[in-house]
């Protein structure tokens, strides 16, 4: 599922603490990333210079391990010393750097001295549901480990749901977690309650993942029409939404509509030529989409660039 969508990541898991300018960032579910410039959504190609930067910059961002653990270490450390402010400050920073082990300790630490901190379950259970999902693949399914902590982190939703109210981005995220414990129809229910959450909430910029999660949700369990159907509405709300061209595509191909593929897919590549490169990866979606439309998605890119004589990029 990271092959989780849209998390499958994508399921799509989204920070429950980031401002909505910063989703489009969050949402991949598992947490892949865009590694060079040429490759990443929204960015068009790029000069040797900038390429460099960009490879310099990506050095700079990837904090070692023993750092990460070191700053763990510390926070944890002078934790009584920290006013709940702070303390708060210090797991979002944990968020920020990637450290989800460290986020999960302080989280725990927060709801087992106040366990009325509603943010704090929800931000726990994102934590579980990305190291739940991060080390699946394409074909894989959670360890007895992951399901531990995907079980959780159902859980822990429900709690901050229990104290906070609902919330589109906590229901979204609980139904990410259902989707990878298997059980779909409890997925797409949580999706169809996250995009009306939004409505409720005027959250313009939200409603467009459960969205399309929904879509990978059913076309996972066969419900091939229904799937098509939804990325159709999403890509008409959303018409710049570039993983609704790319899950209709795989859809499409999946369902053997080639030719309907290939030109949902050129209109894809319309929105921006960086998008068409990146998207013409298939490690674009990995970690993200659920199983059967990363195959569909790998096989449909197979096709398409063969057809147009370019190497396939996956």
């Amino acid at each position: 599922m990271q092959a989780v969508f849209i998390l499958l990541m994508p399921l799509l898991w989204v920070d429950p603490i980031a401002s909505l300018p910063t989703l489009r960032k969050a949402r991949n579910f598992a947490g892949t990333s865009c590694r060079l410039p040429t490759r990443c959504p929204g960015r068009t190609r790029t000069n040797a210079k900038d390429g460099e930067i960009g490879r310099r910059r990506t050095l700079a961002s990837m904090l070692p391990w023993v750092a990460a653990r070191r700053a763990q270490a510390r926070e944890l450390q002078n934790w009584d010393k920290l006013t709940r402010q702070e303390r708060f400050d210090a797991t979002v920073k944990a968020f920020e750097r990637g450290d989800y082990d460290g986020v999960k300790s302080m989280c725990e630490r927060l709801v087992e001295e106040d366990s009325t901190l509603g943010y704090a379950w929800s931000l726990l259970g994102t934590a579980e549901l990305i190291l739940g999902s991060r080390n699946l693949t394409m074909s894989g399914s959670p360890t007895d480990g992951e399901q531990y902590l995907l079980v959780r982190a159902v859980r822990h939703f429900d709690m901050a749901t229990s104290i906070v109210g609902k919330d589109a981005i906590t229901t979204n995220n609980k139904a990410n977690a259902l989707g990878l414990l298997g059980d779909w129809d409890g997925a797409i229910r949580g999706y169809e309650e996250a995009f009306q959450t939004s409505l409720d909430t005027r959250m313009k910029d939200f409603e467009v993942i459960p969205m399309m999660n929904k879509a990978l949700a059913l076309f996972e369990i066969q419900k091939d029409k229904e799937a098509e159907q939804q990325l159709h509405l999403t890509s008409r709300r959303h018409p710049d939404y570039e993983d609704a061209y790319a899950a209709l595509a795989a859809i499409q191909y999946g369902t053997g509509k080639k030719f309907q593929a290939a030109d949902t897919f050129d209109k894809l590549c319309e929105l921006d030529y960086g998008l068409c490169e990146a998207y013409s990866n298939i490690n674009i979606v990995l970690g993200r989409w659920p199983k059967r439309a990363i195959r569909s998605y790998k096989e449909f890119l197979e096709s398409y660039l063969k057809d147009r004589k370019q190497p396939a990029l996956i």
